[in-house]
Formats: C-alpha cells, structure tokens, sequence
C-alpha cells in the first residue's frame, strides 16, 4: 500500500462514540510504501515459523506476524539500519490485537526476548496497554471513512539492565474490511529523545478473498 508521511506532533482528536475525526488538512511530504507479503518468501522466513504475515516496511523493516486464533501478534522483527542486520525475537510474543473487540475494551500484553546484532544478544521485556477508544467517522485527504474504529496503544520496553525505559503511545484508525491502518499516529521516547510520525493509506486495499490472515481480525465496534 502506498502512505503519505506527514510531519509534525500527532493531534489524534478526542475519544468516544460517534466521533468524527478530521484529518483532511494532513499535508503530506513524503510518499512511501507498506506491503504485505508471505513470510516464507522473506530472507528470515524460517526464523520465524509461527508467523503467518510479514509486514515490509520502507526502511528496510520486517514485522512478522502470527494472524490466528481471533489476535495479531507479533512474533519478531529485523531491520537493516547501517548495514547491520538487527533482529528482534521474542519469546514471550506482543499481542496487539484480541477479538471480540467492542468500544470501551482494553486490553495489558507482557512481552519479553532478544535482540540479536552479530555478535550481541541484548535481552528485552515490557508492556502494551491497549484500548478501542472510538469510533465514528475519519476524514483523511484522499477519502471519507465510516464506522471506523479507533485504537491507542501506550508500549513500554526496557533493553538490558542499565538502560532507560523505552515508551511509544499511538493512535490507530481501522475498518473492518480494510487490511492495515488508514491512520496511524505515534510518539517515540527512545530514553533521550523523542520522535513523532504520522502517516495515513493513501488507497487501502479491500481484504483479499485468499486473506492472508489480516482479514481475520473483524469487529463491531458499536
């Protein structure tokens, strides 16, 4: 799918029901991509053998996820920052999503593993805290969105002993026919500095009929 990244602090609106969030004077200053495709055709497919989907990001990113049992959950990454090739497996997976999903549901998710960069091994826990906290209408650039949903994570992650507390909070719009985010804002505090994103699906793509696995994950959000 094609994105448009946006600068500036997220503003993601208020809560509630029947909201409407307009996000029509997002300004795009870049255009990227997100695609998804079959782990198995990936360079680490077989390190992952649990995942059922592998979301290839624009910086060389890799998410891969397990899509089964009514959650998306993420069972590692790998990224190639500087010509290192960095891996983050976990043993204690990161569920992002759980069904049934109403208004008003929340949901706390521990994860823990390792990250891998040849020839270091630096251990990781944390914590997701999750809430489906709107829902309404979404008015981005390109399109009007109706019955949408809206979700806001707040994620915590310590690396190793000494290092600080990492956090990332972010808001996610959602239909249920639609395969990724149409909205996706977020705050990063890597334990010095922090960074914001905003980038939003330019031409969202209708769940396939062959589904690989996103599609599963449908709610009613009234």
């Amino acid at each position: 799918m094609t994105v448009g990244l946006v600068p500036g602090v997220p503003a993601p609106g208020n809560e509630g029901a029947n909201e409407t969030w307009d996000m029509s004077g997002l300004a795009e200053n870049e255009e990227q991509f997100f695609d998804f495709v079959d782990p198995a055709t990936t360079a680490w497919g077989d390190e992952f053998p649990d995942a059922t989907l592998c979301g290839l990001g624009w910086l060389d990113s890799y998410t891969y996820y397990n899509t089964t049992g009514g959650a998306l959950t993420v069972e590692g990454h790998v990224i190639i920052a500087r010509g290192d090739t960095v891996k983050t497996i976990f043993d204690d997976t990161e569920q992002i999503v759980t069904l049934p999903y109403t208004h008003g549901t929340t949901f706390i998710d521990t994860f823990d593993g390792e990250f891998h960069v040849d020839p270091l091994i630096v251990p990781f826990s944390g914590t997701l805290d999750s809430e489906a906290d709107g829902y309404g209408t979404l008015i981005l650039p390109n399109a009007t969105y109706n019955n949408v949903a809206r979700y806001h994570f707040f994620r915590e992650q310590t690396n190793g002993t000494s290092q600080p507390t990492q956090t990332k909070e972010q808001w996610a719009w959602v239909l249920a026919d639609r395969r990724f985010w149409l909205l996706l804002m977020e705050t990063n505090f890597d334990g010095f500095s922090y960074n914001h994103q905003i980038w939003y699906d330019k031409n969202p793509s209708p769940t396939p009929t062959d589904d690989m696995g996103w599609g599963e994950l449908k709610a009613t959000f009234r």
